[in-house]
């Protein structure tokens, strides 16, 4: 368990990288709550984060750091790190990020995939493929008995390329899968927003 693990899984808050920190554990079922702003360097992450704690829900923002743009943040490694450690437990995640990261739109699939235990998903930020928001539609709707909401509030990464007609690809995603969540039960939230 990493010194950040131990030191504030009782609780507590702590200061990051550029960012912080908060841990609540719940007494009654022993479960984790990680909420971290302005955090989304792995080192930040990995530093507070271990296998042996079971994380119910996580919330990451990356915040709206400029001057931190020039640093990557290996936010991939991240994710993937929370995937392979909390399957059997994370129920709960919320991923904002504000400001230029690496594209996470194939991981954010991974992640519908890798958790089978999701009631709630929660993605505010940029993507530049609509074909992986249409799959990760897919495995939610197709892979998971308990998930109960799912919100995409997606950013138009600016790219070489930009995605023509990008409110409308959505809108069109949005009226595709609706009815098909509507029938599961499943809260869907799909919204196009500008920084």
């Amino acid at each position: 368990m990493g010194w950040g693990a131990r030191r504030w899984s009782q609780g507590g808050e702590a200061p990051c990288h550029h960012g912080a920190l908060r841990l609540r554990a719940d007494p009654a079922d022993g479960f984790v709550r990680w909420f971290a702003v302005a955090v989304g360097r792995y080192e930040d992450v990995n530093a507070f984060l271990s296998p042996p704690m079971t994380v119910r829900s996580l919330v990451l923002s990356t915040g709206v750091d400029l001057c931190a743009a020039r640093t990557p943040c290996r936010l991939l490694l991240s994710l993937r790190t929370i995937e392979d450690w909390y399957p059997a437990s994370l129920e709960e995640i919320s991923l904002n990020l504000w400001r230029g990261v690496e594209p996470v739109d194939a991981e954010l699939v991974r992640l519908v995939q890798m958790l089978p235990k999701l009631r709630i998903f929660d993605f505010r930020g940029p993507v530049t493929r609509l074909d992986c928001v249409e799959r990760l539609l897919d495995e939610a709707l197709n892979r998971h008995q308990n998930l109960s909401y799912l919100t995409l509030a997606l950013q138009e990464r600016i790219t070489v390329q930009p995605i023509v007609n990008f409110r409308q690809e959505v809108a069109s995603l949005e009226r595709k899968y609706l009815q098909p969540y509507k029938e599961k039960n499943i809260h869907l939230q799909l919204i196009v927003y500008k920084l």
